[in-house]
């Protein structure tokens, strides 16, 4: 019985080390931040484990802005679709808002990444919107720098545009971040602007092949099946 005991308790023990040094999963995290003028300061103002994510309209001023973004696990990885409403309520200014999605774990190695950019401009108010989209095989927050830059796009006003543009990755292993960038530039006290980014991966013309081979080895099976006699 103490021979039963002690095995046991030797194989809880060993069961609970085991589990306290496997990895912690983590879902992919989204997270928003801004920052004003030339200031390299970004400011973090939320962040969502569930794939969705909606700040304001709050003033960070001179602009009044609304924030969305939907990513993993309520799109295809890596899929982010963001967008971004702005009004420059109180005078001219520069405001540059962030949206990561980091913990990112496929599709791995590299792939076509596909940016989507739409933009309305409102009147003269606001001079332009740069939109941008960054891929960082190190999983930072709000990557924003030359070496990892995507695609970017700039809509001078006015304007009503949409520009789509595809880059090929790094050989990315995970987990890697994908961060979309909007910079709108005003110079009066009114302005309206309303943006969106949707980047996402696009399939090797090979895959779709294979995916349009199986479908129709599919349909030929079910034809040639014989049918139910009765």
């Amino acid at each position: 019985m103490t021979k039963s005991i002690t095995a046991a308790a030797a194989t809880a023990v060993t069961l609970g080390l085991a589990l306290a040094a496997a990895p912690t999963a983590r879902a992919d995290m989204l997270a928003i931040g801004y920052s004003v003028g030339t200031s390299p300061t970004i400011t973090q103002i939320g962040a969502s484990l569930n794939g969705y994510l909606n700040i304001g309209p709050t003033t960070y001023a001179p602009f009044k802005v609304a924030v969305t973004a939907t990513g993993v696990p309520n799109l295809p990885s890596p899929d982010l679709n963001t967008q971004v409403e702005s009004i420059a309520s109180t005078g001219p200014g520069t405001l540059s808002i962030y949206i990561t999605q980091d913990y990112v774990t496929t599709p791995l190695g590299p792939f076509d990444l596909r940016s989507g950019f739409t933009t309305n401009l409102f009147g003269t108010n606001v001079q332009s919107v740069t939109l941008s989209t960054y891929i960082d095989p190190t999983n930072g927050l709000f990557t924003h720098d030359a070496a990892h830059l995507a695609s970017t796009t700039t809509f001078p006003a006015p304007s009503t545009n949409a520009v789509h543009k595809i880059a090929v990755t790094p050989n990315l292993i995970e987990p890697y971040s994908l961060t979309e960038v909007y910079t709108i530039v005003a110079s009066a006290s009114a302005g309206d602007t309303s943006s969106t980014i949707d980047a996402r991966d696009v399939p090797e013309p090979g895959s779709l092949a294979l995916l349009a081979t199986a479908l129709l080895g599919m349909a030929m099976i079910g034809r040639s099946r014989p049918a139910d006699r009765r």
